[in-house]
């Protein structure tokens, strides 16, 4: 299991992954072009962007409440919706970014959305497989398009209409162009994507404590320019909704089963919202409260370490791509979707972590990462129910939110230990050659 797999491509191999593509092709293919477009009067993630556009273009303010946005332009009762906010959850520069979608139907915009976006995660990979120099032949086409078809999360994504996609992009734009040592280019690029979510700000940590002055000017000139851009076309009125009403109104999310962050993990054990159904370890928001801050402060503290001792190009990828981990961990509420994320974090130990038992434990992450959400609670469930077999009307045993719910958050937690466990020099695992390295500093 490496880069070294794919350097022989033999006719036996050639037909194996052939009939394994054609055989995912055949039984997923139909399924993953529906994630396109969603089915008939359900309105999912991207509705809230839709709506806003709606909203802006109508004169109505487009933080205004959703269920009364949705009756207003498509005429849908609300009471028989589940996925729809109170409010669009997405930061005004988002909202502008949108605004188009407003001349389409719900479900022709999501699907020109996900044709637009989707272009952008192929582009992030082709980029880490190419600064990374994983070796590619015209047959790797086989296995990559099987692991596209079986990728859970990016099904997720598309069902959603995520916005991680055109991040996941400015992000690794942000990565090549640092270790070309093109650090305004890459503040910028990181900047422009914290615009569109605002948990992409965590990377600066890597641009503070790696000396990348210049980077961070012009990430803050990028991210308060995009904003600025939002403002003037939104109005100030928009920006104090969004900040005084939208954001505190997300804090019950935060102890849902699906957030695979570390305050997921602590706020289901201590905190948990009444609303999710879930019984507490023990009842304690302090407790909750402090363990969140402390497993934060460490993230901070190792990506921070990193960063500073990074004085290589390699070094300097480990360090970057602990951050974007570390910026799924540390979030208030983290989703499986930000799964898509990750590229070059996986790309990073799958082509630099020796042979042995690290590289076993990658192919178990590799197989929580790619699995459908919720997959483990449904196989587990079984096993971990109390009382009656019918759980629409229990509430989750404390043993759910210990070993069931954060699996993916572990295997983040494993993920983010192998990267740091990277070498800071490729020749160190037999990798391909890269003799670049940075100055200790950038003199910017």
């Amino acid at each position: 299991m490496g880069p070294a797999d794919h350097s022989s491509w033999n006719a036996v191999r050639v037909a194996s992954w052939a009939i394994t593509a054609c055989g995912v092709a055949y039984l997923m293919g139909p399924q993953f072009i529906s994630q396109f477009r969603p089915p008939e009067n359900r309105f999912l993630d991207f509705s809230q962007e839709w709506l806003s556009a709606k909203n802006y273009w109508s004169g109505v303010p487009v933080y205004a409440d959703q269920t009364e946005a949705l009756l207003r332009h498509t005429g849908v009762s609300p009471d028989k919706l589940e996925e729809i906010l109170p409010r669009n959850a997405h930061p005004p520069a988002a909202v502008v970014v949108t605004l188009p979608s407003a001349a389409l139907g719900y479900g022709a915009a999501h699907l020109v959305w996900n044709l637009l976006t989707l272009p952008l995660f192929l582009l992030s990979v082709g980029l880490i497989v190419r600064d990374l120099k994983i070796p590619v032949q015209l047959w790797s086409l086989l296995p990559a398009i099987v692991l596209l078809l079986l990728c859970g999360p990016l099904y997720y994504h598309l069902l959603l209409g995520q916005f991680n996609f055109p991040v996941l992009f400015l992000m690794t734009v942000a990565w090549v162009a640092d270790r070309r040592e093109r650090p305004g280019w890459a503040g910028a690029a990181l900047g422009a994507a914290a615009c569109l979510k605002l948990y992409p700000l965590f990377v600066f940590v890597y641009f503070l404590f790696a000396g990348r002055r210049l980077a961070l000017i012009t990430g803050a000139m990028a991210f308060l320019i995009g904003n600025g851009i939002a403002l003037m076309i939104l109005g100030v009125h928009e920006f104090e909704t969004y900040i005084r009403d939208v954001l505190p109104s997300l804090s019950h999310y935060q102890s849902s089963s699906r957030n695979v962050s570390l305050n997921g993990l602590w706020v289901r054990l201590f905190d948990p919202h009444p609303g999710e159904g879930i019984v507490p370890l023990m009842p304690s928001p302090v407790l909750g409260q402090a363990l969140t801050l402390t497993s934060r402060f460490l993230i901070v503290a190792i990506v921070a370490r990193a960063s500073w001792l990074a004085r290589s190009v390699e070094s300097r990828d480990r360090a970057f791509a602990a951050a974007i981990v570390g910026m799924i961990l540390v979030a208030p509420f983290s989703w499986t979707h930000y799964f898509t994320l990750l590229p070059l974090p996986l790309g990073l130990v799958w082509t630099r972590i020796p042979s042995g038992w690290q590289r076993w434990l990658f192919g178990a992450i590799l197989v929580i990462i790619w699995i459908p959400e919720n997959l483990f609670v449904s196989l587990m469930e079984p096993l971990l129910a109390v009382g009656s077999s019918d759980r629409t009307d229990e509430p989750f045993p404390p043993l759910f939110s210990l070993i069931c719910f954060p699996i993916p958050t572990y295997a983040l937690l494993v993920l983010f230990v192998l990267v740091l466990r990277t070498p800071s020099h490729i020749a160190q695992v037999g990798g391909p050659a890269d003799n670049n390295s940075a100055p200790e500093r950038d003199p910017a």
